[in-house]
Parts: structure tokens; C-alpha cells; sequence
């Protein structure tokens, strides 16, 4: 397939799907719209997706989990969870409806616990609307910070380790400081590593006991991955 075929068909009949989706909820389409839409379709396209139905089903199951213990928010409606085909670490919400993990990522993850905390932060950016809004630096560290603090609280729900979430970032962040690329690579989006453990640290209850879960079906999807 061409790019001027990709282009010119393709992307348009996708924005119109975009569109028409979003109307039917009363969505604006404004110009951070159409740039969140945009950094999807660039992900997608740069990296590919990978498409395994036992990683898809399993990684939707855990997000069903995770949602279900949320509160009522007018974005945090029907989320999908998609692998993209990259060694990268990377885990974002280009928009309210999609959750992008990399395969590198999730690779990086000792437990369920650990993913649980990844996919908590990210359902906890849409939860807050934040694919919607439009942001400074300053302001993009503190929507960071406020999605860390809420996956903390939606994972200890669950019963999953809240430790969890301080490893969780040290895999991703180490797996980033080996890396050549990463939209991670200026820190202006995304807090340091110490300063996001500190804040978490004092979050965690020092006497919880949840497990650090380690479920078969995370250990065969990194095996298929």
C-alpha cells in the first residue's frame, strides 16, 4: 500500500470515524483533538500493532478489572488496550477510547501487579479527561503526578501490591535510559524517576500486605511477546 493511497483514503475515512464517534457524545473536536488523533494514527503506523488474541483478551481483562473499581466519568467510558510492535518503552493514551503499550514494556515487567499499575495510570489520564485538554509542561507533570496518585489507590482496590508501582517505573525507566529514542527522553512530560517514586513512596501504606501477583497468563504473554 502506497502512502499517497494511505493518505489520501485511509486517514480521512478514520478521522470521520473519529469524528462521528465523538459528536454521538458530545465531544468537541478542537485542534487537541485532532493532535491526540494524530499521535495515535503515528504510533500505529510507525510501529505496527500486534495482534494475538490471548495477549489482547488477557491485557482487556486486567483494564476491565482496573475500570470497574473507578468512579463515574463522563471519559472513561469504552477503553481498548493495544500492542504496539516496539522494544521502546512506551505506554500512553493518544486518546479517551485507546491505551498504547509496548510490547518492550510490558516485557519489562517482573508481575501483574507491576502492569496493573501501568494500565491504572493511564486509565486514570483518561479517568481526569486529560486526553481532552490542552497543557503546558508545568501542568503536564502535575496531570503525571495526579494519575500516579489515583492508579495507587485503584490498585490497592484490587488487592494488588502497592510496591508495585515503584517497581513498575524502574523497569520502565531503566528500559528508556537504554534506549536511543523515547518520547521520554526530555523528562518535560514525564517526572523523574526519583521525584515520582518519592511522591508515591509516601502514599504507600507501610502495612499493606497485598501480594505482588503473579498470574500465568502475564507469564505466557511475555513468552508470546
Amino acid at each position: 500500500m502506497s502512502n499517497k493511497y494511505l493518505y489520501s483514503y485511509i486517514l480521512p475515512f478514520c478521522f470521520l470515524i473519529l469524528f462521528t464517534a465523538c459528536s454521538s457524545k458530545n465531544v468537541d473536536i478542537n485542534k487537541n483533538s485532532y493532535r491526540n488523533f494524530q499521535n495515535l494514527t503515528f504510533f500505529v503506523a510507525k510501529y505496527g500493532v500486534i495482534k494475538n488474541n490471548k495477549t489482547n483478551q488477557y491485557l482487556n481483562r486486567v483494564k476491565d478489572s482496573l475500570q470497574s473499581v473507578f468512579d463515574a466519568s463522563k471519559c472513561l467510558t469504552n477503553v481498548n488496550v493495544v500492542v504496539i510492535n516496539t522494544n521502546e518503552s512506551l505506554a500512553l493514551t493518544p486518546t479517551r477510547t485507546d491505551i498504547l503499550i509496548s510490547k518492550g514494556l510490558i516485557k519489562s515487567l517482573n508481575s501483574e501487579s507491576e502492569l496493573a499499575f501501568i494500565l491504572a495510570h493511564e486509565l486514570s489520564h483518561i479517568y481526569y479527561c486529560h486526553p481532552l485538554e490542552e497543557f503546558d509542561d508545568n501542568q503536564i507533570i502535575n496531570k503525571e503526578i495526579q494519575a500516579d496518585k489515583l492508579a495507587i489507590k485503584v490498585i490497592s482496590k484490587l488487592k494488588y501490591s502497592q510496591q508495585s508501582a515503584i517497581s513498575a517505573l524502574s523497569h520502565a525507566y531503566a528500559r528508556v535510559a537504554k534506549s536511543d529514542i523515547s518520547i521520554y527522553e526530555d523528562n518535560k512530560s514525564h517526572p523523574i524517576l526519583e521525584r515520582r517514586i518519592k511522591i508515591i513512596g509516601e502514599l504507600i501504606d507501610s502495612k499493606s500486605r497485598y501480594r505482588n501477583h503473579q498470574s500465568k497468563d502475564f507469564l505466557l504473554i511475555k513468552k508470546i511477546l
